[in-house]
């Protein structure tokens, strides 16, 4: 998606939000990707958005952050992986 590939990370993020609304199961890919994005504010992002929708194969995407530099990343992650688990 030509939005996806901005200089801003907030662009980045607000498409992978209206692609969300869109079609959750459409823009996994793109959200997953999103992960390993050189900006921390895009990833914090993305796993905020993966703790708002909960989907279930989201884990194995979420484990690979669980030791990036961002705090808040690996906080958002060990939250969302721990409530699909209780889905």
């Amino acid at each position: 998606h030509k939005k996806l590939a901005s200089e801003k990370w907030y662009q980045r993020t607000n498409t992978l939000r209206a692609m969300v609304r869109v079609d959750l199961d459409s823009a996994k890919h793109f959200l997953y990707q999103s992960l390993l994005d050189e900006h921390p504010n895009v990833r914090r992002e993305v796993v905020t958005i993966i703790l708002e929708t909960l989907p279930n194969d989201a884990v194995p995407h979420l484990e690979k952050v669980l030791n990036d530099e961002s705090w808040e990343v690996r906080f958002y992650a060990k939250q969302a992986i721990r409530l699909i688990r209780q889905k």
